[in-house]
C-alpha cells in the first residue's frame, strides 16, 4: 500500500471509529429519554422524531453492538446483554407515535436496555428524574436534537463511557487497509475483475434468529456479494441477502463469539467463504464451505505472506498492509 493509500486507509478508520460511538451515544440518549417520563414530558412535542426514525435508531444501535470492540471494557457483553431489551423496544416503538406520553412497555424496555449496560438508575428515580439541564458539555452525550431550553435533556452517559466500546486501532486499521486492498479491483474494477459489492460493517437481518445466537443481525467487519446475486443496495439500514465472502477482524474480547456464534450461523445462510483475521497474532485465517454447508479446514496465512485467496484470487494481497 502507498503512502497515500495508507493515509487513506488510516483516515477512514478514524471516520468509522467516530460514526460507531455516535451511533451508539444517539441510541442511548433517546433510551434514556424514553426510561424517565418527567424528562420526556419537558421535551416539546412538535420536536419528537417520526416513528421509523426512532425505531431506526434503535436497528442502527442493534447492528452496531454485535460489531463493537471493547479490548479494554468488556463493553461489547453489554450491549450484547441488552441486545433481548432493545429488540423488545424496536417492537414497541413500532407501534407508536411518539409524543411526551411513554408508554409503559417501551419506557420498561429502555430502563432494562441501561440496566444491562450497566447505566445506573438516577439517585431520584426513573419516575422522578427530569434531565440535566446543568451538566457541563463533556458529561453530555450527542444524540439529542437540541430544542431550546430542552437541550440539556441529553446527558445520561458520560464521553469516557461512549468511547469505551471503540475498536483497537490495529483492528480498525486492518479492516480498512484489507477494504482498500480489495475495493479497487473487486468494487471499482480498478486492476481487478470488478463484479463485486464491498461494505464495510453492514449490517445483515437473517429470516429467523439461529439457536445459538439470540440475535437475528449480524454485522461483518466486512462483506462481499457478488453483483448477480444482488443487482442494487438496498435503501434500508439492513440487508437480507446473505453476503458470498465475509470477513471478522477478531480481538480479544470478541472473538469466542465471531468463531462460535457468528461462524455457524455463516455457514448455515450458505455464506461460500469467511476470512478472520487476526492483527495481534498477524494471521489469516481462510474458511470455505462444503457441500453440506460445514467449514473445511482453513487456509492459514502469517505475517507477511503473499496471498491469493477465494473469493479474490484475481490479485496477490500482501499481508504486510493490514499489520501495524
Amino acid at each position: 500500500m502507498g503512502e497515500s493509500a495508507q493515509r487513506d486507509a488510516f483516515s477512514h478508520a478514524r471516520e468509522e471509529a467516530s460514526k460507531l460511538a455516535m451511533t451508539v451515544a444517539s441510541a442511548l440518549n433517546w433510551m434514556g429519554l424514553l426510561a424517565c417520563p418527567r424528562a420526556a414530558a419537558r421535551y416539546p412535542e412538535d420536536g419528537w422524531p417520526r416513528r421509523e426514525a426512532l425505531a431506526g435508531e434503535l436497528e442502527k444501535y442493534l447492528a452496531c453492538m454485535v460489531h463493537a470492540r471493547a479490548a479494554l471494557s468488556g463493553w461489547d457483553l453489554k450491549m450484547l446483554a441488552s441486545e433481548p431489551h432493545a429488540l423488545r423496544l424496536h417492537g414497541f416503538l413500532m407501534d407508536w407515535n411518539p409524543s411526551p406520553a411513554i408508554p409503559v412497555g417501551i419506557m420498561q424496555s429502555a430502563r432494562d436496555c441501561l440496566e444491562a449496560l450497566d447505566v445506573p438508575e438516577p439517585a431520584e428515580g426513573w419516575d422522578s428524574f427530569d434531565g440535566f439541564p446543568d451538566l457541563p458539555t463533556h458529561g453530555r452525550s450527542m444524540g439529542l436534537p437540541a430544542s431550546g431550553s430542552q437541550a440539556g435533556l441529553s446527558g445520561i452517559f458520560d464521553c469516557r463511557t461512549q468511547m469505551s466500546m471503540l475498536p483497537a486501532i490495529p483492528e480498525v486499521h486492518a479492516r480498512s487497509a484489507l477494504g482498500v486492498e480489495l475495493g479497487g479491483a473487486f468494487q471499482r474494477g480498478r486492476g481487478g475483475p470488478g463484479g463485486f459489492w464491498l461494505l464495510d460493517a453492514p449490517a445483515i437481518r437473517f429470516s429467523s434468529p439461529p439457536p445459538e445466537c439470540s440475535e437475528d443481525i449480524l454485522v461483518p467487519d466486512l462483506a462481499g456479494w457478488r453483483r448477480e446475486r444482488l443487482t442494487r443496495l438496498p435503501r434500508a439500514a439492513y440487508l437480507t441477502v446473505a453476503p458470498d465472502w465475509a470477513c471478522e477482524v477478531l480481538s480479544p474480547s470478541t472473538e469466542a463469539f465471531d468463531r462460535e456464534c457468528k461462524m455457524p450461523v455463516y455457514a448455515r445462510e450458505g455464506v461460500r467463504w469467511v476470512w478472520l483475521l487476526d492483527p495481534d497474532a498477524r494471521v489469516l485465517e481462510i474458511y470455505s464451505l462444503t457441500e453440506n454447508r460445514c467449514w473445511g479446514m482453513p487456509a492459514v496465512y502469517r505475517d507477511n505472506a503473499l496471498v491469493r485467496a477465494e473469493p479474490f484470487e484475481a490479485i496477490e494481497l500482501d499481508l504486510a498492509v493490514l499489520w501495524t
